[in-house]
């Protein structure tokens, strides 16, 4: 059976534990602004109560930054003097309540410095619930949801993006079956990686897709792990995969790999045990006829 795995969206959502029933999400998941320097825009945030408890939130900006291949986020602001995009959004400073399956629309508007350079800047827009008056315990519980925004500042933009590797293990004990490809950003502004795998069998029949869209900050390599969870326990596969960015698709080399998990290989082990067995039981016999 043809199985589609989605790792596909614009940009990461955050969530933070919340008291049991509380669940606040927001749409869109990420902005894309493009602007002059000295401009400014405004949008709306929708933030949807779907859980089964009414909450209180607030909305608030941080710079976002990330770490590593992996990208792990960090919204803390750097050194001194660094350009802080998070300042540059502004969010209604009143606390909001969300009853049961309430949608509320919260407006921000962004404005660019006169004098920004080109290039991509980033932060995050928050909305966080707050917790409910009672006892004071000294533990708090609450959730919060965040907006990656991209903003692009026109002017001297470099776009410049590469495949730097792209790597898939031959023997794997699966599932999950897992390839690794690490993009490289060496232009000033970010760009969207549309990446795509199909898994076939050597007959050609289609097993899984995998289908990722991410974002790729400049200055950074960042490392995709493509994984078919529900792979079989044994068998030999083909995976053919190509990433479109900058206007272009490049197909990567095609990889093979055969799935070989604990319990089928002590199978096969067993099974070729009996073989030898029986040839050990049936040969010399032979010879003496």
């Amino acid at each position: 059976m043809l199985g589609v795995l989605g790792l596909i969206g614009p940009g990461p959502i955050y969530a933070a534990k919340a008291p049991a029933g509380e669940n606040i999400t927001a749409s869109p998941t990420q902005i894309q602004p493009e602007l002059d320097a000295g401009a400014t825009t405004q949008g709306n945030i929708t933030i949807i109560n779907d859980g089964t408890k009414a909450f209180d939130f607030k909305g608030y900006t941080t710079p976002y930054h990330v770490a590593g291949e992996d990208y792990d986020p960090s919204f803390t602001t750097r050194a001194q003097g660094a350009s802080d995009p998070s300042a540059w959004i502004h969010l209604p400073s009143q606390v909001f309540h969300s009853e049961l399956r309430q949608t509320i629309v919260i407006p921000y508007t962004i404005a660019v410095p006169a004098g920004t350079g080109g290039g991509g800047y980033y932060a995050t827009l928050f909305f966080e619930t707050l917790p409910k008056p009672g006892p004071a315990t000294g533990v708090t519980s609450k959730q919060r949801v965040g907006i990656v925004a991209y903003i692009r500042v026109k002017g001297s933009i470099v776009e410049r993006g590469s495949v730097r590797s792209f790597t898939m293990r031959l023997i794997q004990p699966g599932p999950p079956v897992t390839s690794a490809l690490r993009l490289q950003n060496s232009g000033n502004v970010h760009y969207g990686a549309d990446i795509t795998q199909r898994i076939t069998d050597l007959f050609g029949h289609p097993k899984a897709t995998i289908h990722v869209i991410r974002q790729v900050l400049p200055g950074t390599v960042r490392r995709f792990v493509l994984a078919w969870d529900k792979a079989p326990s044994f068998g030999l596969f083909r995976a053919d995969t190509s990433v479109t960015m900058l206007g272009r698709t490049e197909t990567l080399p095609t990889k093979y790999v055969l799935v070989l998990s604990a319990g089928a290989f002590v199978a096969m082990a067993a099974a070729l045990l009996l073989l030898v067995v029986v040839v050990v039981w049936w040969w010399p016999g032979r010879r003496r006829r």
